[in-house]
């Protein structure tokens, strides 16, 4: 088992080359193909949150399709910090935490007293104000 941190691969094989990569793949101008995905008709993105490829690796008959996948593949990193809100929002915009903005779990509402729990969101906050960054999808 790793006992040391793993360092971001921002640019070089991060989660935010995910979807630019499939879209490049899928034949779509201006995006990079960081994986060299084989150009497909469709593709189809899977994230289990919290699953890292190590533990994917250590629990590998619970999920013998998936870690089957680690004898072909290489490991992608996520960004700093490792929290689901951070992940997911890279993952989207196809952007690392410092770009995206959105970097922990919870953050101040601007003009505000109030925490924003990005999960759960606050139905007063504009998320288009908010996230101004549009996702891989919307460019």
């Amino acid at each position: 088992m790793q006992t040391e941190g793993v360092l971001p691969r921002y640019f070089g094989g991060s989660l935010a080359e995910v979807l630019p990569s499939a879209v490049a793949a899928l034949g779509v101008t201006g995006w990079t193909n960081t994986f060299d995905l084989v150009p497909r008709g469709s593709y189809v993105v899977l994230l289990v949150d919290g699953l890292g490829w190590q533990l994917l690796r250590d629990h590998a008959h619970d999920a013998p399709y998936l870690s089957s996948l680690t004898e072909t593949a290489s490991p992608i990193t996520c960004g700093v910090p490792s929290t689901t809100a951070t992940s997911l929002t890279t993952l989207g915009t196809g952007l690392p935490p410092g770009a995206h903005g959105v970097v922990g779990f919870t953050s101040l509402i601007p003009g505000t007293d109030r925490l924003l729990d990005a999960l759960r969101w606050d139905k007063g906050v504009d998320p288009k104000k908010w996230q101004v960054h549009d996702t891989v999808f919307g460019r």
